[in-house]
């Protein structure tokens, strides 16, 4: 679809042909070339909520809770992630579903104390520094 050409001093509607001619109303050789775009926007968003007590150990979370959407990198999609992490309780919940079919891709429900491997819980190489 090409665009639509107007005058830009006047607004008269113009045809194609009248490119390099002057505006048969105002005679301005000003133009606006006008193209409608179309376009799906999905909003998404992720939410992480951390548990803490006032007082010594205010820094430290006792319970972390993260729902919503992920992108995928190994999956190359969109995910939707629920994920709890109690260390007052020592749980570890993590509820990962597919955003197109709702089928879940990863159950894991276990105590936080044998969550090790995983994500950030992944040993680390030291550089000796």
């Amino acid at each position: 679809m090409s665009p639509q050409v107007i005058c830009h001093s006047c607004g008269t509607d113009l045809d194609e042909s009248s490119k390099g001619k002057p505006c048969p109303h105002c005679g301005s050789m000003a133009r606006l070339y006008k193209k409608d775009f179309e376009s799906t926007i999905t909003p998404r968003n992720l939410l992480k909520l951390l548990g803490m007590r006032a007082g010594k150990s205010k820094k430290k979370a006792f319970i972390e809770l993260i729902t919503g959407y992920e992108f995928s990198q190994k999956l190359s999609k969109w995910i939707f992630k629920i994920r709890r992490i109690d260390k007052e309780n020592d749980r570890y919940t993590e509820i990962v579903t597919d955003q197109e079919t709702n089928n879940i891709i990863h159950y894991c429900d276990h105590p936080l104390s044998e969550h090790q491997g995983h994500g950030s819980a992944k040993n680390k190489k030291h550089t000796g520094k």
